[in-house]
């Protein structure tokens, strides 16, 4: 649902979430509620991803035994 949404906002701003959020770090992006809103769901994309990746690390370094 999440990588729904910013696809939904990329397509509507024309810009990918990465790009908009380096920019917006950078203190080129707006400050509006919408923009702070995108900046806030791509970190939670990030760090649900981040997340999971490790997750994944740790079910592959440390197979379940019967």
């Amino acid at each position: 649902a999440i990588e729904r949404e910013l696809i939904d906002l990329e397509q509507r701003h024309g810009v990918l979430s990465a790009e908009f959020y380096t920019r917006f770090l950078a203190g080129e992006g707006g400050d509006l509620p919408d923009d702070v809103a995108w900046v806030g769901l791509y970190e939670g994309f990030l760090s649900l991803k981040t997340t999971i990746s490790e997750s994944l690390k740790i079910v592959v370094a440390e197979p379940m035994t019967r």
